[in-house]
């Protein structure tokens, strides 16, 4: 009879980052994607990687998000340019205004006029 994957991993492997995301995993709890990248980049590296070196794995489809890789983590948002801004505002704006059309909903402006409630204490 062998061991489960859950108590090898409390036996043997080692107190670094990963461990406690994955015996949650393999405890059925629901993990975040981070949390699962880092689970899995422990699991990958022999239950013994602390995280904090880079693996050099690059083929791995988790890489780009390792925490410590060369390079850094890939980043979520895109870094666009002043024209690229304004195309792609446009493009919201026609879009908005296009499920606005089909749905019949008014778009209404609204003003907010700062300062225009004064402490009436004296």
């Amino acid at each position: 009879m062998g061991v489960n994957k859950k108590d090898y991993v409390e036996q043997h492997g080692g107190q670094f980052r990963g461990k406690k995301e994955l015996l949650k995993h393999l405890d059925g709890q629901t993990i975040s994607a981070r949390q699962a990248i880092i689970a899995k980049c422990y699991e990958c590296n022999g239950y013994y990687a602390d995280g904090k070196a880079d693996c050099k794995m690059p083929d791995c489809p988790l890489y780009p998000y390792m925490i410590y890789r060369e390079g850094g983590m890939r980043k979520g948002r895109q870094h666009l340019t002043e024209d690229q801004r304004k195309a792609a505002g446009e493009r919201l704006k026609r879009g908005r205004e296009k499920k606005n059309e089909q749905t019949g909903i008014v778009q209404r402006k609204t003003r907010q006029k700062i300062g225009s409630k004064r402490s009436l204490s004296k």
